[in-house]
């Protein structure tokens, strides 16, 4: 995510994206394995404040969902 996307509208537009540590651990236990290797969770919640890039964050989901290599391999 942090590779391929840019920042959309607003003061940071076009510049690189860079994940938090909380946004960071959100996206590793969305995509976290049991032993055998399938999906702990079936879906996520990521509720914050106002102005939090909750929207950026959801499209970056998708992107990767879309395009990137998303599924580990155990």
């Amino acid at each position: 995510m942090e590779r391929f996307c840019l920042q959309g509208p607003g003061d940071v537009q076009g510049q690189k994206v860079t994940l938090d540590d909380e946004l960071t651990e959100f996206v590793v236990d969305t995509y976290a394995l049991d032993p055998s290797g399938r999906r702990l969770y079936d879906s996520a919640f990521f509720s914050r404040a106002k102005g939090r890039d909750k929207s950026g964050q959801a499209s970056r989901f998708v992107l990767f969902e879309g395009f990137a290599p998303c599924r580990f391999d155990r």
